[in-house]
This record gives structure tokens, C-alpha cells and sequence, in this order.
């Protein structure tokens, strides 16, 4: 009918702002399903399984080496002592709570490796005397 009036159709006006964009026509995908056609189902996703008290492969490579000046029969535990952060709360308390703020020295909050030999010794984990 626009023949008959004696106007072509015209192709659609370039972008006005911008660079032209990239447009691929749906055919470009592939031709179009038809429907009720069987589609084939995507592969599963195999995810490892981690069941807790297990010890996984990376952490088997773990050497643990002990210092040679330690006396024979030494066990490595972890303490709690009084260390920088006991220190802060005690004097961060005294403002507040004034001569109670002793009691956390008590009951310690910094945790430190010692290892503890026989005899009662205990030594850090550099392998030198702890003296208290």
C-alpha cells in the first residue's frame, strides 16, 4: 500500500547520543525451538561433600616441628595468662568500677602455646624458658 501512494518504506533513523550498538537478530542464536521438542538437560554440578571430623587434603601437609631445645617428653597445650589485653581491661575498668577491675586477673583472657615439659617447666614455642 505505501507503493501505491508512491512513498518507500525508510530504514529506522541512526541513534541520536552514542555510539551505534551492536544488535544480533534472534536468528543469530540458532533457529528457534519448536514447541512441545524434547531439550536436552543441562549437566549436573558435582559439589565435594565435607563431613566434619574429617581432615581434609590440603591439611595434611602440615609438619609440625618442635624446637631441639625442648627436654624429651615436653607436650604442647595452650594457656591463659595476663597478657596485653588482660592489661586493658583491668585498666579500662579501674574507671569505671574502680578497685573490682583487679578481679580479672583471675581469670585471665590472653591465650598463648606453651610447651610443658615433666618437670614443670614451661617453654614457648621458640623454645625459650617462660618465667613467671
Amino acid at each position: 500500500m505505501a507503493m501505491a501512494s508512491g512513498l518507500a518504506p525508510s530504514a529506522p533513523p541512526p541513534p541520536v547520543n552514542g555510539p551505534p550498538t551492536a544488535y544480533a537478530p534472534p536468528t543469530a542464536y540458532g533457529p528457534p525451538a519448536a514447541h512441545g521438542q524434547p531439550v536436552a538437560a543441562p549437566a549436573p554440578v558435582v559439589m565435594p561433600v565435607v563431613q566434619p571430623g574429617l581432615v581434609q587434603p590440603a591439611a595434611r601437609n602440615v609438619i609440625a616441628v618442635t624446637p631441639q631445645c625442648l627436654p624429651p617428653g615436653s607436650i604442647l597445650v595452650r594457656e591463659k595468662y595476663c597478657g596485653p589485653v588482660t592489661h586493658a581491661v583491668a585498666i579500662g575498668g579501674f574507671f569505671f568500677v574502680t578497685c573490682l577491675s583487679c578481679c580479672i586477673y583471675a581469670c585471665p583472657i590472653d591465650e598463648r602455646d606453651v610447651y610443658l615439659a615433666p618437670d614443670g617447666r614451661r617453654f614457648d614455642v621458640l623454645g625459650a624458658i617462660i618465667v613467671t
